[in-house]
């Protein structure tokens, strides 16, 4: 049992591993769009190309990516105005 604590106590908890995942694909998507990149020529480093596509599809789809792009500008703002 305190091999099964200490296991856990190294790996990331669910929440880090979403937070993680979704900055990857946050930066896959900003990656694409400023170079121009077709996505299936994305760099390996920034995982599936086919996840990503998918994600933007999904979050453009439920209102999600326009409300991050929302807040990301008005925190923008905030920074230099």
């Amino acid at each position: 049992m305190g091999e099964d604590r200490a296991a856990a106590a190294g790996s990331d908890t669910e929440a880090e591993r979403a937070g993680r995942d979704h900055r990857q694909v946050i930066d896959a998507i900003a990656f694409k769009y400023h170079t121009g990149t077709p996505w299936m020529d994305l760099p390996e480093h920034f995982g599936s190309w086919k996840g990503a596509h998918n994600r933007l599809r999904k979050w453009a789809a439920d209102g999600t990516w326009e409300t991050s792009r929302s807040f990301t500008c008005t925190q923008s703002t905030k920074l230099t105005g």
